[in-house]
Parts: structure tokens; C-alpha cells; sequence
């Protein structure tokens, strides 16, 4: 609308006035709409917050705040483009009449973009590249925190070395006009946390170090920040991105089912209740859910391009893990009856053998008496030989 205005007004040059009027009358047409559906989903949401509360359904879905800043700011949009536009009178540009209407759409485009992702999450595969991203971003919030902490230290650092300094570097001769560069970055402490983020992606330039109060203590700092920064903290950050992706993709399939089930029971409750009857929209069924056996997943590392290579191979560990131990189990058995049954024969072997020794034992003795005998009255001895 403000282009069309303007072109309309004859500040854009090269239109036709009929095509510029057409711009506008096609633009009203695109906000009339937008309008509609704006209403649309305003409605959708006031009815969720009349079920469970204000508090209730925002606090329970980050989706729903989403939608709430989403409808708020692109109906404030609508309502400024059109008072811009009655204000803006003869003359119309978009630099000067459209100032409020740009700054309000400028907040409001990002969040209406983003909740495209609600309703990326009912597709397979966007549905699980959307999931990783939302829980990436709500896994590393702490860790946000603490770099956010230490890049406001080092810029606001910088800040002041650089008020202190001279703010200019590289005095430039041009012809008779000696010219000098200014820092810029650091004009206030909120563009030198800009700066400092900048910095922290690569974006320095070590000349303008010499425009401080001390170069040598900015190197020092330079150093030290890439150092902690740059390397450790920024690889530290990959790898707990890393290890969130493992975790979200072993689960993946069941979050990219709960999320499509999530927006059919969203948006069935907006139908209305003369049509919940028709068993064609709402038929009688029953949902069974059943876990994959680890058989069926064998091949998962080298068929899922993003599978969680880790986890998988966890999974096939802890599954090698417990064949193993059973095994372990069943040997150890086999061994343990064998041993006793080998015991039991022994010990039956050693019985028999106290039992012969028993038996020796009483022989030597009946012998012992008779060589006692035979060695003490030979002759009777003799005479029971012949009598024998």
C-alpha cells in the first residue's frame, strides 16, 4: 500500500495514473482480506482463552503466544496503514507518511512467519527439522544466557577504551584535506553491543584499535575474547546443539505424531457443534500405538540421512549388551549343572571308596588277629591246617 500510494501520488515515477490507482484498489483488496482472515484467527484464539483462561492458554503453548503477538501486531499494522494513508494527504512518500504502519509491520512479520512452523510440524519431514529447531533453541537458553553475559563484559570493555581514545584512526591525505576515519561501533553502549555480537562472528577490524586509549590492553582483550569466546564457548555450543539433535531425533517420529494430532483436535474444536455429529468428519475409532521392535531398525544408520547416529548406536550397544549378558546367563548355568553334576559323581566315587577302605580296615584287623594267633600257638595252628 505505501509503493502504491506513492506511485498513485506520482512520487515513484514512470507509472500510469490508471495503474497506480489500480495498485492501490488491489492493495485495499489484499488488506480487506488479510483483514478477514486476521478476524479468523483472532476468533480461533479468543475461543481458546475463553476455555482454559488468558494465563492458562498462554502459559501452556509457546505457540499460543506466538499467535497472540502475531494477531495483535499485524491488526495494529492494518488499523496504522490505513490512518498513515488518510493522513498522508498530497505529496505522499513512504519515507515520510508511512513511518508508524512500517515500524508495527516490521514487528509483526517475524512472528507471523514463524508460526508457519505450528502447521510445519504436521508434515513428516518439515514436522521433524521444525521440532529440532524449537528444541535446539529452548536447549541452549541457558547457555545463551551465559554468552550473552560475557559478550556485554568484553563490549562494554571496548566501549569505554574506545571513549576514552580518540575515536579516529588512519589519518587519510587527499590532496590538502587530511582525512580521518571515526569508529563508529562505539558511539553509545547499545551500538557497542552490537559491536561486541559482531565481533563475535568475525566482523573486526584491529586498525580501529588504534583509536583507543590503550591498543595494547584492546589487543589483550581482542586475544582473550577470541579465545573464550570464538573457540571455546562457540564450539562448546555446537556440541551441545549436537547432542540435543541426538536426543530429539531418537524420538522424533512420536513428536511429529503428537504435533499433527495436536492440530486436528486444535482445529476441530473451532467446528461447529451441529457438524461434530457427521461420523464422516468425527467417526468412531480407536487409535493403538505400538512400539517398533529393535529388529526393525537395524538398518537406521545408514537409511535416515539425519538419524541420531549416537543414539542408534546406544540402542544397538545396550541390545548387544543384554544378548550378551543372557548369554553370560545361560552358559553360566550350563557350566554351573555340569560342575555339580560332575561333584555329585565324585562325591558318590569318594563314599565308595570310604566305604572299601571301611571294609580293608575291618580285614586288616580280622588278619592282625590271626597272625597274632598264628604267632603265639603255632602247633594248634598246625593241626587246624591238617584237620583242614
Amino acid at each position: 500500500l505505501p509503493q502504491a500510494a506513492a506511485a498513485a501520488d506520482g512520487q515513484l515515477g514512470g507509472a500510469e495514473g490508471w495503474r497506480s490507482e489500480l495498485a492501490v484498489a488491489v492493495a485495499f483488496l489484499a488488506g480487506a482480506l488479510a483483514a478477514l482472515l486476521l478476524l479468523f484467527f483472532a476468533a480461533h484464539e479468543l475461543q481458546g482463552m475463553v476455555q482454559s483462561g488468558p494465563y492458562e492458554h498462554l502459559r501452556g503453548d509457546i505457540w499460543n503466544c506466538v499467535d497472540f503477538v502475531s494477531i495483535i501486531a499485524q491488526g495494529l499494522t492494518l488499523f496504522l496503514l490505513v490512518v498513515d494513508y488518510r493522513r498522508a494527504g498530497g505529496g505522499v512518500s513512504v519515507h515520510g507518511d508511512f513511518q508508524a504502519s512500517s515500524t508495527c509491520a516490521s514487528i509483526a512479520l517475524p512472528p507471523a512467519w514463524f508460526s508457519l512452523l505450528y502447521f510445519m510440524l504436521g508434515f513428516e519431514g518439515s514436522g521433524m527439522l521444525a521440532r529440532m529447531v524449537i528444541e535446539i533453541t529452548r536447549g541452549v537458553r541457558d547457555f545463551v544466557i551465559i554468552l550473552a553475559v560475557v559478550v556485554i563484559g568484553f563490549a562494554l570493555s571496548f566501549y569505554v577504551l574506545f571513549q576514552a581514545g580518540s575515536m579516529q584512526h588512519d589519518p587519510m591525505t587527499v590532496g590538502d584535506v587530511d582525512v580521518e576515519d571515526e569508529v563508529f561501533g562505539y558511539r553509545n553502549p547499545l551500538a557497542a553491543l552490537v559491536s561486541g555480537f559482531a565481533l563475535m562472528l568475525g566482523d573486526f577490524d584491529r586498525d580501529e584499535f588504534s583509536a583507543s586509549a590503550n591498543e595494547s590492553l584492546m589487543n589483550v582483550l581482542f586475544v582473550v575474547f577470541q579465545v573464550f569466546v570464538t573457540i571455546i564457548m562457540l564450539n562448546l555450543l555446537i556440541a551441545i546443539m549436537g547432542d540435543i539433535f541426538d536426543k530429539v531425533q531418537e524420538h522424533a517420529r512420536a513428536h511429529y505424531l503428537y504435533a499433527k494430532a495436536k492440530i486436528v483436535v486444535e482445529y476441530e474444536t473451532a467446528l461447529k457443534k451441529k457438524r461434530r455429529p457427521d461420523r464422516a468428519l468425527f467417526p468412531e475409532w480407536i487409535q493403538v500405538l505400538k512400539p517398533k521392535r529393535a529388529e526393525e531398525n537395524e538398518g537406521e544408520l545408514g537409511s535416515a540421512a539425519w538419524a541420531g547416529r549416537i543414539a542408534a548406536l546406544k540402542r544397538q550397544l545396550e541390545t548387544v549388551r543384554r544378548d550378551v549378558s543372557a548369554n553370560v546367563k545361560d552358559v553360566e548355568a550350563v557350566v554351573t549343572g555340569m560342575i555339580d553334576e560332575r561333584m555329585d559323581k565324585v562325591d558318590a566315587r569318594v563314599l565308595a571308596i570310604d566305604d572299601h577302605l571301611v571294609t580293608l580296615s575291618d580285614r586288616m584287623g580280622k588278619l592282625e588277629q590271626l597272625l597274632a594267633r598264628a604267632a603265639g600257638n603255632p602247633k594248634p595252628q598246625e593241626e587246624a591246617q591238617g584237620s583242614d
